[in-house]
C-alpha cells in the first residue's frame, strides 16, 4: 500500500443547523488500538486410513474384487440430533447415558472403499428394517434437484480439509444424484455436473450404492502417497436419521471431522500449521505463516498467497515462519494460502476467512435522544497515519487531537438544535483530499417536559 504523510480531518457537520452553545465533545479518551489479530490454528488431521489397490471390483452391488477393500463398519449419529434424544428421555436417568445409546443409529451403514490408477472406489451399504417404507415414500425429484430429502447418501470430497471448496454428492435410493461445488462461506455452485459411474442395488433389508469416481479429472491426485479428504452420511428416512462415517456436530462437511485416504501409503509430508494477519485493515496486510516438517528430509518449495510468493526451506523435524504481504479492500475475504513443492504440486493448502473494515468508523450508541442528553461515541481508524491528527468541526467549533486507533467521547446534545443532525466523517489528506467518508444521523427532541 503506498504510504503517505497524511493529516485526519474528521468534520462532524451539522449541516443547515445552527449551534445552540456550549463544548459539543466532551471527556474524549484515545486508544492505541489496532484492530484484533485474525489467526488460523491448523490442527494435525488424525483420522487416517491407508486405501488398498483393488483390481477391477463389480460396480453392480457384489463383492467380486472388494475382498481386500478398507472397511468402515457402522456411521454414528450426528451429536446434534443423538443429544436432543437424549435429553428427551433423560425423565428416566441420566442423559448423558442415553447418549451412548442414542448415538448409534437404528439401521447400520457400511463402507468399503480403494483405488486403482483410473478411479476412487466406494461402495455404500444401507441397511435398513423397512424397505417397502423407503421405497413407497414419493420421491419426485429429478438430476439436481432437492434429492437430500428423499433416503440418501451424502459424500464430500476435497483435496485437502482446510482447503476453499470441496465437492458434494447426493445420491438417493432411486440411484437420482445432486452434485455441487461448495465454498467456504456457504455458497453453493450446482452447475457442476461431472460424470461418473453410479450404480444402486435394491436388496430385500436395505440397499447398496457403488461407485468408481475419475478423481483426476476434478483436480485431485491419484497417486502413491497421495490424499484426498472426505467425509460420507446418509439420511434414514424411515426413523428420520442423520448419521456419519466420522463423527460429527451437525453437518457431514465439518472440517474437523474429515476422514484423510491416502493412496496406498502414508507420506510425511510438511504442513501449513498456523496463520495470522494482525489488525486486517484497508492496504498493505501481512500474512504470517507457520510451516512444520515432520519428514526424515529438507522441504525445499514455495509458499504462495495471492499474487506473492517466497521460497520455503524446512529442515527436518522444525518449524520455521514465512510472511508474505497481500493488499486488500473493504469486504469479506478467503485468504488462500499454498505450500508447493519445487514441481509446483501443491503440498498443502489453508483456507483463512477474513473480513477487512472501513479504514474509518464512527459509531453512535443511540440514532435518537432528547435535548440535553450525552450520546457515547466511538471512532475507529486503521492503519494510523504517523503524525496525523483528528479534527473535530462543527460550525464555529474546533477540537483538535492526535490522531489513534481509537478514541470515545460524548456528545452534548445541549449544543445542537433540534432536529436531525447528520454527522459527515471526511478522511484528508495533508493537501485537503478526502481519502475517505461517512456519516451518522442522530435526532434530537425536545424534552416534553422541560418549563
Amino acid at each position: 500500500m503506498r504510504r503517505r504523510n497524511t493529516f485526519l480531518f474528521l468534520a462532524l457537520i451539522a449541516s443547515g443547523l445552527l449551534l445552540a452553545g456550549g463544548e459539543l465533545i466532551l471527556d474524549y479518551k484515545a486508544f492505541n488500538e489496532q484492530g484484533e489479530t485474525v489467526s488460523f490454528q491448523v490442527n494435525e488431521n488424525k483420522n487416517n486410513a491407508i486405501l488398498p489397490r483393488l483390481q477391477e471390483p463389480d460396480l453392480n452391488g457384489g463383492g467380486k474384487g472388494w475382498k481386500n477393500a478398507w472397511k468402515k463398519e457402522g456411521f454414528t449419529r450426528t451429536y446434534k440430533e443423538a443429544y436432543n434424544k437424549a435429553m428427551a428421555l433423560q425423565g428416566a436417568g441420566e442423559w448423558k447415558e442415553f447418549l451412548k445409546q442414542t448415538l448409534i443409529p437404528k439401521n447400520r451403514t457400511d463402507v468399503f472403499a480403494g483405488w486403482d490408477d483410473r478411479f476412487l472406489y466406494l461402495k455404500v451399504a444401507s441397511h435398513s428394517d423397512n424397505m417397502d417404507k423407503v421405497l413407497n415414500i414419493p420421491s419426485p425429484y429429478g438430476k439436481d434437484g432437492p434429492v437430500y430429502k428423499n433416503e440418501n447418501v451424502d459424500i464430500t470430497l476435497c483435496t485437502n480439509r482446510n482447503a476453499q471448496k470441496s465437492q458434494q454428492f447426493i445420491i438417493d435410493v432411486k440411484g437420482t444424484t445432486y452434485e455441487a461445488t461448495n465454498y467456504n462461506g456457504g455458497r453453493h455452485d450446482a452447475s457442476w455436473n461431472p460424470e461418473f459411474k453410479s450404480d444402486v442395488k435394491i436388496l430385500g433389508d436395505g440397499w447398496v450404492l457403488t461407485l468408481a469416481f475419475p478423481i483426476k479429472e476434478w483436480g485431485f491426485k491419484l497417486v502413491e502417497g497421495e490424499y484426498l479428504d472426505i467425509n460420507i452420511g446418509r439420511f434414514d428416512i424411515a426413523n428420520k436419521e442423520l448419521s456419519s462415517m466420522s463423527p460429527v456436530q451437525a453437518a457431514f462437511a465439518e472440517k474437523d471431522a474429515m476422514l484423510r485416504f491416502w493412496f496406498g501409503m502414508k507420506k510425511s509430508l510438511p504442513s501449513i500449521k498456523s496463520i495470522a494477519i494482525e489488525a486486517p485493515h484497508c492496504g498493505t496486510n501481512v500474512v504470517k505463516v507457520s510451516i512444520s516438517n515432520k519428514g526424515s528430509v529438507p522441504f525445499k518449495g514455495s509458499l504462495c498467497i495471492c499474487d506473492e510468493k517466497c521460497d520455503v526451506e524446512i529442515m527436518p523435524s522444525k518449524e520455521e515462519s514465512y510472511s508474505l504481504p497481500i493488499e486488500c479492500d473493504v469486504g469479506d475475504y478467503s485468504v488462500e494460502v499454498f505450500l508447493k513443492n519445487n514441481a509446483g504440486e501443491t503440498v498443502d493448502s489453508v483456507s483463512l476467512p477474513m473480513s477487512i473494515p472501513k479504514r474509518l468508523k464512527l459509531g453512535l450508541a443511540s440514532g435518537e435522544a432528547i435535548t440535553g442528553a450525552k450520546i457515547p461515541c466511538r471512532v475507529e481508524l486503521c492503519p494510523v497515519p504517523n503524525g496525523g491528527t483528528l479534527v473535530f468541526a462543527c460550525r464555529q467549533k474546533n477540537y483538535s487531537f492526535p490522531a489513534s486507533g481509537a478514541a470515545t467521547f460524548l456528545i452534548d446534545t445541549g449544543a445542537l438544535p433540534a432536529g436531525t443532525t447528520i454527522f459527515n466523517v471526511m478522511l484528508k489528506d495533508a493537501a485537503g483530499m478526502v481519502l475517505e467518508k461517512a456519516e451518522a444521523k442522530l435526532l434530537i427532541q425536545d424534552d416534553p417536559f422541560a418549563d
